[in-house]
């Protein structure tokens, strides 16, 4: 399950995932519209995760197809999120 959450390293080996690691992570108060902050953190497997900080659950993932470096935040709309 490549961008998904598997709860071992043996799991993910199990499900073909290719293993990253992971770079810094940042923080944004609202990044999914959802009134709460995720966690946002590249690998060198080409994905990028977005995590619920206050359940770890995952928001979403992003496979850019090659490493992903230490995420940024950009307001390109000045709406301010």
């Amino acid at each position: 399950m490549p961008g998904g959450r598997l709860s071992t390293e043996a799991a993910a080996i199990a499900a073909g995932a290719k293993l990253g690691q992971l770079t810094s992570t940042a923080v944004h108060g609202n990044l999914t519209g959802h009134g709460r902050p995720s966690v946002v953190v590249g690998s060198t497997d080409g994905w990028l995760y977005a995590v619920n900080a206050c359940t770890g659950e995952l928001d979403f993932s992003y496979d850019f197809g090659s490493a992903v470096g230490s995420p940024t935040f950009g307001d390109t709309d000045g709406e301010g999120n």
